[in-house]
């Protein structure tokens, strides 16, 4: 065993009463053995035929988890009344095709990239089934199990190494590792049993296929932070939060400020919070500090994780933009976090997706994101989360590329092929053809 990627058994072996014998005629150094009685040989339970997953071609690609398989039919079966070809496999299978059985998120890129370049019909888009932590092998007590690996990138410039599941889908061209642009579009469920994937599939299902009438579809909510100095341009976040309502959000769409003022009583906000989001929105942005579970500086947040059991906003979903640090932070011992249980926690409350950081991040290239993220939104033509949140990342890289480790550390937690239950309110012009008479 002294490589224990490449044992070699040992021939001559002599069993005495107190000592074994082996003739071990290589060389180098000192060796190290293992000795075992027959008996200490385990035999495996069972052996799996390696899938070939070459052939396969689809516009709509779901990893998943083996424990979740079962659960993903009225989802699948959506997105094929929706005229997607859809295509789900094993992750295990993955792994036996590219990483050498091993559960590594390079085998996942590697299936992913192959997909792109060979099918006759590339993914457009991928959903990941299943939550991931940073130390897949429990090294930590107080680890939970990983389901889909997190692609840990060092890309955080404060932070170092977070979850950037962006990396599974930059493809194209391949080993580019300076290209961090999605070539295809990615969102994760991060879910951990059974009861979480039912959870979150009828929320997206029942959102699109039987969302309620109201003005919550023509409703944008913005809630801020207090400044950190109200007379500096830097973390204003009420300014900015005006900015994008002023610049990017139609006039025809009602918006709503939620501002924490400073000083001010954290309970007095959670309360405006909570009856805005009951009241139902469309768009929800949060701008301003946070942790993993909470919207807030530390001492004084203003919406926590436990907030969410007192929602009652039913199946009035709003997708939720996270302009802050960390909430995301999936792969973290500290689960559950705040973004992951907005979305997974209840059926009948909470969002339908939530897009947020699994890394520190700055306020400025938070902007970015929300200008693109509302030009594709309010286009006027149809839009999913995929989408949407690719034109924040675009936006980001053309207009302040400096910031772009906030395109690798925000996580989509959704479905990227969720179409946006917005009201159509943009009006639309048709340019005809000028015709002249000879």
């Amino acid at each position: 065993m002294t490589d224990p990627k490449n044992p070699l058994k040992l021939t001559g072996v002599s069993i005495q009463s107190l000592y074994t014998t082996v003739a071990d005629t290589s060389s180098g150094g000192k060796h190290a053995y293992f000795f075992t009685y027959t008996e200490g040989i385990k035999s495996p339970v069972s052996i799996g035929k390696k899938e070939n997953l070459t052939d396969s071609n689809a516009d709509y690609v779901i990893i998943s988890h083996s424990d979740f398989l079962s659960t993903l039919t009225p989802l699948v079966n959506l997105r094929r009344s929706q005229g997607r070809t859809v295509a789900v496999f094993d992750v295990f299978d993955i792994y036996d095709n590219y990483s050498w059985g091993k559960p590594l998120p390079e085998g996942i890129h590697a299936f992913l990239s192959d997909a792109y370049h060979n099918w006759n019909i590339p993914p457009l888009y991928v959903l990941l089934v299943g939550d991931g932590t940073s130390d897949p092998k429990g090294y930590d007590p107080d680890s939970t199990q990983t389901y889909i690996p997190p692609y840990l990138v060092d890309v955080d410039p404060w932070a170092g190494e977070t979850a950037a599941d962006n990396r599974f889908v930059t493809v194209d061209p391949p080993g580019d590792e300076n290209d961090i642009l999605a070539d295809m579009l990615i969102g994760r469920l991060p879910i951990n049993n059974p009861v979480e994937a039912n959870t979150v599939i009828n929320k997206i299902v029942n959102y699109e296929t039987g969302p309620p009438s109201g003005d919550w579809q023509k409703t944008i909510s913005f809630v801020t932070d207090d400044p950190d100095d109200p007379d500096s341009p830097i973390n204003n976040f009420p300014e900015d939060a005006l900015y994008i309502d002023h610049n990017f959000t139609p006039a025809a769409y009602n918006t709503f400020h939620i501002n924490y003022p400073t000083g001010g009583d954290p309970n007095i906000t959670r309360s405006q919070i909570r009856n805005r989001w009951n009241t139902g929105t469309a768009v929800m942005l949060y701008i301003g500090h946070g942790a993993i579970k909470r919207w807030g500086k530390t001492g004084e947040g203003f919406w926590l994780l436990d907030d969410l059991s007192s929602l009652a906003n039913g199946a009035k979903q709003p997708f939720l933009f996270d302009m802050t640090c960390l909430t995301g932070k999936f792969q973290a011992f500290e689960d559950p976090t705040l973004a992951e249980s907005t979305l997974r926690e209840y059926v009948d409350k909470g969002a339908v997706a939530v897009w947020g950081p699994t890394g520190l991040g700055v306020a400025t290239g938070h902007v970015q994101l929300a200008e693109g993220l509302f030009s594709e939104i309010f286009s006027g033509y149809p839009t999913d989360l995929g989408k949407a949140t690719l034109a924040g990342k675009i936006d980001l890289l053309t207009d302040k590329p400096y910031y772009d480790d906030l395109v690798d550390t925000y996580v989509l937690f959704g479905d990227p092929a969720t179409k946006l239950q917005i009201a159509d309110l943009v009006e639309k012009f048709i340019y005809l053809p000028l015709i002249l008479k000879p």
